[in-house]
């Protein structure tokens, strides 16, 4: 292969014969051709990005016909995904403030027969977050289900009377029936009443376990004692009652001092001096202590009480009951509660996608007879021209953008090899 040397006065520069540079050219050619096949593989093969999924709640309703202001009640909703949702992809129920999510339970949605988790749930604050599976990868068809978990009613000003709540969670309206407090804390929902009855509310000490594995204390019961315009004076007596097969015992070493507020309106709540409240018996299924000082008017005085559970498996829900007496003025208050065991999960399913259709096969019909050539002349061979075979549908195989990729790159390695070719003849010329 010849080179050009071109002589300077103070130099000589050798230049690459024609032909050396179209072989030059032609290997760039090819190195871009792999880079390019390279790229456009690894681009086809990138993992999906999870989706937020919006309007994924269909239907919220109240699992009770009537709700106590500042009761706790199960809610219950229905979902559904677009079909062909990803593992990972997450759709979010969001609460009004009205409702409170007071435990914070995760939320399994299982298939209907509880082999498979659809969708796990879990809460940030007042929203609750799910997220797919890989369920749906197998079945992403009509991928739908419903679920529930508990909620506290927490409306900004006590009720009344018997009136009607709407509300909107995750866009969907909610109607509800409130009916006034029985058995929970205005004080708690930050109300400001002058007066109030006496009353009763429990709740779970560790509520994501709620004696499921620890059983002692798992129950604390408040008895807050009437408020009142006057002096109530003292001795005033409390019992707290647990009924027969309750499936609680008062835990003795679990009796808190009682709390005081000068008016319910204050925010500060302080410990009432040892002495205040006198426990005068406590056995497993009763309690008395008495307030030998009385009450003070506006003034409100609870004080807690804890239960242990002596059933396994743990009951859905405990009763309790106590009883306010005060021998000068013969008032007597009776005020039953009851502490729900929360509980939250749900169900879904899918379908599996249909395989790709198999086309039905055509039966052959029989031939035709030809009529047979008389010796004489034998018959003619007719040669047929050669058929291309059918090239195997790579597109099924790997994509429409990967055979993109490799025709345009099979088209540029064709221009090379065509500028090599050239390059040789004029070279022989």
């Amino acid at each position: 292969m010849r080179e050009k040397i071109v002589r300077y006065p103070s130099r000589t520069v050798r230049h690459p014969s024609r032909s050396r540079r179209v072989w030059a050219s032609a290997a760039a050619l090819s190195v871009a051709t792999v880079s390019f096949v390279s790229v456009g593989t690894l681009m086809s093969s990138a993992p999906a990005v999870a989706s937020t999924i919006s309007n994924a709640i269909t239907e919220v309703t109240s699992g009770e016909k009537t709700v106590a202001d500042g009761s706790t009640f199960d809610l219950n909703f229905k979902w559904a995904v677009p079909d062909y949702s990803k593992e990972g992809d997450t759709f979010a129920l969001a609460l009004p403030n009205e409702l409170v999510n007071p435990d914070g339970i995760p939320i399994k949605l299982r298939e209907t027969d509880g082999t498979e988790t659809v969708a796990n749930g879990t809460w940030l604050g007042n929203t609750a977050t799910f997220t797919m599976t890989n369920y749906v990868n197998k079945k992403p068809l009509n991928v739908h289900g419903d679920g529930f978990f508990s909620v506290r009613l927490n409306v900004a000003k006590p009720v009344n009377e018997r009136t009607n709540l709407t509300t909107i969670v995750s866009g969907r309206i909610l109607t509800l029936d409130v009916t006034p407090a029985t058995g929970s804390s205005h004080q708690e929902r930050g109300a400001v009443p002058l007066t109030r009855p006496a009353i009763k509310w429990g709740y779970w000490a560790n509520p994501k376990d709620q004696g499921t594995s620890n059983s002692k204390s798992a129950i604390v019961w408040n008895l807050a004692l009437p408020v009142t315009e006057t002096a109530q004076n003292g001795p005033i007596t409390v019992a707290d009652v647990l009924p027969e097969g309750s499936g609680m015992a008062f835990d003795c070493n679990g009796i808190t001092w009682p709390y005081y507020q000068t008016r319910l309106s204050d925010t500060q709540q302080t410990t009432m001096p040892e002495g205040t409240m006198k426990v005068e018996s406590c056995e497993a299924n009763r309690v008395v202590f008495t307030l030998p000082g009385g009450i003070k008017p506006y003034e409100s005085v609870t004080a807690s009480i804890s239960t242990n559970l002596t059933e396994t498996p743990a009951r859905a829900s405990y009763t309790n009951t106590f009883t306010f007496s005060n021998p000068r003025t013969d008032q007597t208050d009776v005020v039953q509660s009851r502490a729900l065991r929360q509980t939250a999960g749900g169900t879904g399913s899918g379908l599996v996608a249909p395989s790709k259709p198999v086309l039905p096969v055509v039966p052959q019909t029989s031939k035709t007879p030809v009529p047979s050539v008389p010796p004489s002349a034998p018959p003619a061979v007719q040669q047929s021209k050669p058929t291309t075979p059918t090239p195997p549908n790579i597109l099924a195989q790997t994509g429409a953008e990967v055979v993109g990729v490799i025709a345009i790159a099979g088209l540029v390695s064709v221009l090379g090899f065509i500028l090599v070719a050239v390059a040789r003849r004029r070279r022989r010329v």
